[in-house]
């Protein structure tokens, strides 16, 4: 899945945003640490949906659980979400998105 986020530090929690990663260069965190969250966040939600799912009617559903975990881990140093939501559509393997196919034209 492609991904697009945006996130801001609040001010107060700055300190502790440097105590915790010990970053000071922010693309080292948001490519690094974030991104790390951010699959893991995905990961995790996923595993509790059809594929079906993702792709279709709760896609809004899923999107909300995975930015709310994001923010649930990330909040105690200060980082939250602004943004965050798919840049296209997930991607899956041919055999995979052929059977989904299948599937929706034989329930139609």
């Amino acid at each position: 899945m492609d991904v697009s986020l945006s996130y801001a530090i609040e001010p107060t929690k700055v300190p502790d945003f440097y105590v915790k990663y010990r970053v000071g260069d922010m693309d080292i965190f948001t490519h690094g640490i974030l991104r790390d969250v951010v699959r893991n966040s995905l990961n995790e939600v996923a595993s509790t949906y059809v594929l079906e799912d993702i792709y279709g009617e709760k896609k809004a559903e899923f999107l909300r659980k995975v930015q709310t975990m994001i923010e649930q881990k990330m909040a105690p140093v200060g980082v939250g979400v602004q943004q965050f939501g798919f840049i296209g559509a997930p991607r899956v393997p041919a055999v995979i998105a052929t059977a989904i196919t299948a599937k929706a034209q034989a329930i139609q």
